[in-house]
């Protein structure tokens, strides 16, 4: 449990969405390869510092009632209580070292998106604006975390590390769903007649998080696209292509018209 923490959580939640990133300035700067090979090393010198600090794990006891001056509540087995942490080996600057790191990345990566973005227009200013949205979420969770694991005492340093995580993977991939709904009509209806009586339709909410759910409303032929969702109408995207297979008469074979 001590190596799954920081192995399959820690180091993946903030690699992966370090790759992501290189990506999208890959695609940036005409898919310079030479660029995206010095992004990678990086990420790969990134990962290498974050296995040396890690795999070197050291169980600390948390004492709390001895400290309290309750020894005999403290003797007793049931309320023994251990702490996962780095080497003792390391200073506080090598363990903070891996936060460090990540922090020059996001700060590089802003950089380079902005000298290609600043300026532009349509999907390039939206690059722009979804670029520094990402360096203030992770630069400033990550730098908390940085600060506490050097100055914070031995059972806080961690504390920020889950909020840190958590906006970094989850900041990535409602940029990628934005970026992906950018080029959805704006309005994002499509209506789907259900009998003559009723129809549906079936609408995106769009945000600077991008596509969320799905949700369909109910009514006549004349129904306004102002009316308020009702929860019993909603469908999740999961429903969608059932719904619309029940919908249609007659699908062409595309291989027989390849023949």
């Amino acid at each position: 449990m001590i190596l799954f923490q920081p192995l399959v959580v820690s180091v993946p939640l903030t690699i992966i969405p370090g790759l992501v990133i290189a990506l999208r300035i890959f695609a940036l700067y005409e898919r310079n390869k030479y660029l995206l090979a010095a992004l990678f090393a990086y990420l790969l010198a990134e990962l290498a510092v974050a296995l040396w600090i890690y795999l070197t794990p050291y169980v600390v006891r948390l004492d709390v009632f001895a400290q309290l001056g309750h020894q005999e509540i403290s003797d007793i087995y049931s309320m023994h209580s251990c702490m996962a942490a780095v080497s003792p080996k390391l200073s506080s600057l090598e363990v903070a070292s891996f936060q460090i790191m990540e922090s020059i990345y996001n700060s590089v990566a802003l950089g380079l998106i902005l000298y290609k973005t600043a300026n532009g227009k349509g999907v390039l200013k939206v690059i722009a604006k979804q670029g520094l949205l990402y360096y203030v979420i992770n630069f400033t969770s990550v730098m908390v975390w940085t600060i506490m694991l050097l100055f914070a005492t031995k059972g806080l340093k961690y504390t920020f590390a889950g909020p840190a995580l958590g906006f970094a993977s989850m900041s990535t991939n409602k940029l990628t769903l934005h970026l992906r709904s950018y080029g959805a009509p704006k309005s994002g209806v499509a209506e789907l007649k259900i009998d003559e009586h009723v129809s549906y339709r079936l609408e995106r909410r769009q945000s600077w998080m991008g596509m969320s759910t799905f949700e369909m409303n109910d009514g006549g032929p004349n129904h306004e696209s102002t009316q308020e969702f009702t929860l019993a109408n909603r469908l999740t995207a999961k429903d969608a292509p059932q719904l619309v297979r029940a919908n249609i008469t007659f699908v062409p074979d595309f291989r027989k018209s390849r023949r």
